[in-house]
C-alpha cells in the first residue's frame, strides 16, 4: 500500500490516533487505527467513523487479534470505545 490522501492523524489531549488503508495484510482491505496515548494518566477514548455507502453492516467484521471486542457497528457507524493507560 502506498501513502495517500485515505490516511490521517488527530491528535487531542495527549491521544493521537491514525486512519490507514491496509490491503497487505489481511485477505480483504483493513480500516487500520493505531491508537497511542502520550498522556499521564488514563484516557478513555471513543471514536466513531461512517460506513461508507454501498457497504452492508454485516460485511463488517473486527479482529480478535487486534482489539475486536472493543468495537461494534451500529446506524451506519463503526464505533471504539476503550480505556488507555498512560503512555499506552
Amino acid at each position: 500500500m502506498s501513502e495517500s490522501d485515505e490516511d490521517v492523524t488527530v491528535d487531542a489531549d495527549g491521544v493521537s490516533i491514525r486512519k490507514s488503508l491496509n490491503d497487505d495484510q489481511f485477505e480483504t482491505l483493513a480500516v487500520v487505527f493505531d491508537i497511542r496515548s502520550g498522556r499521564e494518566h488514563a484516557a478513555a477514548v471513543t471514536l466513531s467513523d461512517p460506513i461508507p455507502a454501498g457497504v452492508d453492516i454485516d460485511d463488517i467484521g473486527f479482529h480478535p487479534e487486534y482489539g475486536g471486542e472493543h468495537w461494534r457497528a451500529e446506524e451506519g457507524e463503526v464505533i471504539f470505545s476503550r480505556t488507555f493507560e498512560p503512555g499506552e
